[in-house]
């Protein structure tokens, strides 16, 4: 194997973990040098979408998906309006969340969280917990009325880093809430609530990045782009699998994993069900009100 062909094998196989875990160094860092917890999680944010930006020029998964479709202006629309948007309306909930969980703590005598286990295995229980409930409302989003919110994500014509942003800012509220609500409750604090975020933020831009990553075993442990590439078909059967976010582990526990070996995942994903769905910012955030774009569930 020459130095080249080795250097992009070693890059397929560690770069996964690589971001991840380099997002959490850098939040973890910045919170213990007294930083602001907005501001470490915006740096680790940071150097998340760095990396995977460079890893998709020089390790592109599809060719095809290297060109701009006309999405990247939208795209960046959803990043800055529609996540900031469903952040600022979910902190005072969350808010609320966690002094209702300090109040159920003294009422019980004992703290709900369990803030004396290591660190790591405080995360991978939040992940557990958090993940429990996204994959729920996942599964809703995609067998109920909610999919005209859910939509708007599915109709991304390519899968690239930006079009993990793609999302209804409603369905970004509700997501958030699913998520770190039940930490806030249980009164996770601020540490791990942070780590859980930009985990969850890295590992979003991964499965949806146009990188060639290889999980290996772990892909039935992590999300990655090998299942959540699935996940984008425009095939019913394909679509509706793999609905973790972070972990695959609920869709093997559920039943709902699924990764073929026998073939490669479709370059042709999107919407089942039009071919010209607005393309403009505005026009998705409106697309859910808006019954002709819609046949089902």
């Amino acid at each position: 194997m020459s130095p080249r062909s080795l250097a992009r094998a070693t890059a397929e196989r560690l770069a996964y973990p690589a971001i991840v875990a380099a997002s959490a160094g850098v939040v973890l860092a910045a919170l213990a040098a007294g930083l602001p917890v907005i501001v470490a999680m915006g740096a680790a944010n940071a150097v998340a979408i760095a990396a995977v930006c460079v890893l998709e020029r020089w390790l592109p998964y599809r060719d095809a998906w290297r060109r701009d479709h006309g999405d990247v202006g939208t795209d960046l629309r959803h990043l800055i309006f529609s996540s900031l948007g469903a952040q600022a309306i979910a902190q005072p909930l969350l808010l609320l969340a966690a002094l209702g969980g300090i109040r159920l703590s003294r009422a019980l005598g004992t703290g709900l969280w369990p803030v004396d286990l290591p660190l790591g295995l405080q995360l991978a229980l939040a992940l557990l917990l958090a993940e429990l409930g996204y994959y729920w409302l996942h599964r809703l989003y995609h067998q109920t009325g909610l999919w005209r919110l859910h939509g708007v994500h599915h109709s991304a014509a390519r899968l690239y880093w930006l079009n993990s942003s793609r999302n209804h800012p409603g369905d970004y509220l509700l997501a958030i809430l699913v998520v770190l609500g039940p930490l806030a409750l249980l009164g996770a604090g601020e540490r791990i609530t942070a780590l859980v975020t930009v985990v969850s933020f890295a590992i979003m831009l991964l499965q949806h990045s146009n990188i060639a990553m290889k999980l290996g075993g772990w892909n039935a442990v992590f999300v990655g782009g090998e299942t959540h590439r699935w996940h984008h078909s425009r095939e019913s059967a394909e679509q509706h699998r793999n609905y973790g976010s972070v972990l695959m582990i609920w869709d093997v526990v559920f039943g709902t994993f699924y990764l073929p070996r026998d073939r490669e995942p479709p370059v042709d994903v999107g919407l089942t069900e039009v071919a010209d769905f607005p393309r403009g910012y505005l026009g998705q955030i409106w697309a859910p009100f808006q019954s002709v774009w819609w046949r089902r569930p």
